[in-house]
């Protein structure tokens, strides 16, 4: 079953004060579960809506074993075929439940 985000969390008050100035560029961001094909979660511009994004993806302790984030620059999907990765980098960082 592919990740799906928490319920919105727009109502919290640690929200309402974060920055709502434009990022650089726009981002989206990714999941991949074990047996699961890519899913586009959510696409963000401003600094409120990334961390908004970062927030609902939820705590590690209710995300399944084995499921990838990824954040990519818009337009780009995560996956080494894509012709705008050439000369990218990889970064990953792994959080083991204990």
């Amino acid at each position: 079953m592919p990740y799906a985000p928490k319920d919105s969390i727009s109502g919290d008050e640690e929200m309402k004060t974060i920055d709502k100035s434009k990022l650089q560029s726009k981002y989206t961001f990714w999941s991949k579960g074990p047996n699961d094909k890519l899913n586009e979660i959510k696409s963000v511009d401003t600094i409120a809506e990334f961390w908004k994004a970062y927030k609902d993806l939820g705590h590690p302790e209710g995300v399944s074993d084995g499921t990838v984030f990824h954040v990519f620059n818009y337009g780009v999907k995560p996956v080494w075929e894509d012709s705008s990765l050439d000369k990218g980098m990889h970064l990953e960082m792994k959080i083991y439940k204990q």
